[in-house]
């Protein structure tokens, strides 16, 4: 019993020694919820440039910043664009109703940098980002459907820009660009044999893996992606801050047939600092 208790109390006064010589506020972990616009034209699928609305739109992002600054973010979408109003009509006797289209968007990055300017109340930070943006969409068209996707993996780079208006509010700009990347879309077509192949499997998760490794590496010239990032922190307490941030994000893949997506979200924004 003894040595139990003297074991337990040296682990308190190494952990104690530890979280003294350091700043536990070097983390944060944020929730992020928001409403988006999207504008998508996929010429593999469609002519027309697909507009939709959304209250789906959230994210959870961790950040540190001490010697050097590292961001990880998760972020999620759903949209359901459609053309012309809703409409009904007969199949085999059974009333039908057209659905809407419906776009899944999963993006992710990580991001690594190092501050490169200090000035009074501003700095500077710049560094590499391995980005990920999965696009699962099906287009109804009244008794049919398409499944589609668009996936890409890429590596770039990154630079932030913060400012402190005062004690308790914060200003920071982000601007996102991946420079060489993995690229996985769909076929000419919709379809195409290799599809079928991989789809053999009835499995979705075995055929969406076997068609992003059918991708291939891209650099500029093929897929162009940029996003930019505002946001406004004002801190309630030493751990807690509330804000806003607004997102733009710009897609252009020539391959197979043209793509060009926009995308504006305003969050709102809770964190937590440890």
């Amino acid at each position: 019993m003894i040595r139990q208790s003297f074991l337990f109390t040296a682990f308190i006064t190494f952990f104690a020694a530890i979280s003294s010589g350091q700043d536990l506020r070097h983390n944060g972990l944020s929730v992020y919820l928001g409403a988006g616009k999207i504008m998508r034209q996929d010429l593999v699928f469609s002519p027309f440039v697909h507009k939709d609305f959304s209250m789906i739109n959230f994210g959870v992002n961790y950040e540190r910043e001490a010697g050097l600054y590292q961001r990880i973010w998760i972020g999620f979408s759903n949209y359901t664009p459609m053309l012309s109003e809703s409409y009904h009509f007969i199949e085999d006797g059974e009333p039908q109703t057209v659905n809407p289209h419906f776009f899944i968007l999963i993006d992710a990055y990580y991001m690594l940098g190092k501050k490169l300017k200090t000035l009074n109340k501003s700095s500077v930070t710049a560094g590499g980002i391995i980005t990920s943006d999965i696009q699962q969409v099906i287009y109804s068209y009244g008794r049919s459907g398409h499944f589609g996707y668009f996936t890409s993996f890429g590596l770039g780079g990154f630079g932030k820009y913060n400012c402190s208006i005062n004690e308790r509010s914060r200003l920071a700009a982000v601007i996102r660009l991946p420079v060489v990347s993995w690229l996985a879309r769909s076929p000419y077509l919709v379809y195409d044999d290799v599809f079928f192949e991989y789809s053999g499997s009835h499995s979705g998760f075995k055929t969406m893996m076997s068609l992003i490794g059918d991708g291939k590496p891209v650099t500029l010239n093929k897929l162009q992606s940029l996003d930019f990032e505002a946001n406004y922190s004002y801190k309630l307490s030493s751990r807690f801050s509330i804000g806003a941030c607004y997102l733009f994000e710009f897609i252009h893949s020539g391959e197979p047939r043209n793509l060009l997506s926009f995308r504006n979200i305003l969050f709102i924004s809770s964190s937590y600092r440890f």
